[in-house]
């Protein structure tokens, strides 16, 4: 019975030996040192998911920073737009359905920058620039960079000779390229893309900027009016009808380039388009039914009375309002009800 048992013996041990060499081979059974027994390396996240916060989806995350991992919140089941990333690497569904609000300092639907917002972009990201500013526009759809900063730009200086050749002129201190917004005293210290100094930096004449002649002004918006280069479209700044295109809105009126078509401001029928000629209480008329006028001249061929009754053209058929028998095709005016007969 004695040599039964040490055969069974021998037997269990040998077990434990192979389950000891295959805990190691496995790393089973190891500690990582840091006391607790857990086996894994590092005190990292312990479902072995990825470092929340590094920017990159990993395991066990459903976002991380910027990335959304292709998430939209209209596959949510909302409005287009973006879910936000919490901090512990869950997708925040709170700011879907929320209609974009330019202005409000943060950037939600489909906008690009808002305020001093711009989704983690800076000068440095958005081009070859070695500081500065970003600037949003008025519709959060453009993010622009006329205020960063090119090599050797903003180094303190008193005379050109102090300054890099990738920015030679010192103005105020400082030395610039001569680019866009740039400040400047003279032309000269312009670049090519932006030759022309208009109240105290360099412009290249484009719609909206800044001038005092027209000779500051690029092809794209050749007209100088009320301080600014413009294209003369509709609705831009002007101080005679030479400051409008002439195809698209040729009329000046109220400083503002004009089309002269109904409804449009007027001063006078000078005012006003051949298809629009009549001008009314400061307004192009067509002289159709039911325009205001003060004279027959005023009406349209399809309305051609002026009505006494309401000073409106009318057309003078039976019904047409009335106050004389002049206003009537017939001659006849029913003056107690105001119609023609």
């Amino acid at each position: 019975m004695s040599s039964s048992l040490a055969a069974c013996g021998d037997d269990v041990g040998t077990l434990a030996e192979a389950g000891t060499e295959a805990a190691t081979e496995t790393g089973e059974g190891e500690g990582d040192g840091d006391g607790d027994g857990d086996g894994d390396e590092g005190d990292g996240d312990p479902s072995g998911g990825g470092e929340c916060g590094n920017g990159v989806i990993e395991d066990g995350e459903e976002c991380d920073g910027e990335d959304l991992g292709g998430h939209t919140c209209d596959g949510f089941g909302f409005a287009p737009g973006f879910p936000s990333c919490n901090a512990d690497c869950t997708l925040d569904e709170s700011t879907c359905g929320v209609e974009p609000t330019c202005g409000n300092g943060i950037i939600d639907g489909e906008e690009l920058c808002d305020g001093d917002d711009f989704g983690g972009q800076s000068c440095q990201t958005m081009g070859d620039f070695v500081g500065g500013t970003l600037d949003c526009n008025a519709t959060c759809d453009s993010i622009g960079t006329l205020a960063c900063l090119s090599v050797g730009e903003g180094e303190a200086c008193q005379f050109n000779a102090d300054c890099p050749v990738e920015a030679p002129s010192c103005v105020a201190g400082a030395c610039w390229n001569g680019s866009e917004t740039d400040p400047c005293e003279f032309n000269e210290q312009c670049s090519e893309a932006a030759p022309s100094c208009a109240n105290g930096a360099c412009y290249d004449g484009s719609d909206g900027d800044p001038c005092t002649g027209e000779f500051q002004c690029s092809a794209g918006a050749p007209f100088c009016a009320l301080g600014s280069c413009n294209d003369g479209s509709l609705a831009d700044p002007c101080e005679s009808d030479s400051d409008c295109n002439q195809d698209q809105a040729p009329y000046c009126v109220q400083e503002q380039c004009s089309s002269g078509m109904e409804g449009d401001a007027c001063g006078d029928d000078g005012d006003c388009a051949n298809v629009s000629p009549y001008c009314i209480d400061a307004v192009c008329h067509d002289g159709s039914q039911g325009d205001p006028c003060e004279f027959q001249a005023d009406c349209g061929d399809a309305a051609p009375f002026c009505s006494d009754l309401g000073n409106t053209c009318e057309d003078g058929m039976p019904g047409s309002a009335c106050a004389l028998n002049n206003d009537c095709v017939s001659g006849s005016c029913d003056v107690p009800n105001g119609v023609c007969e």
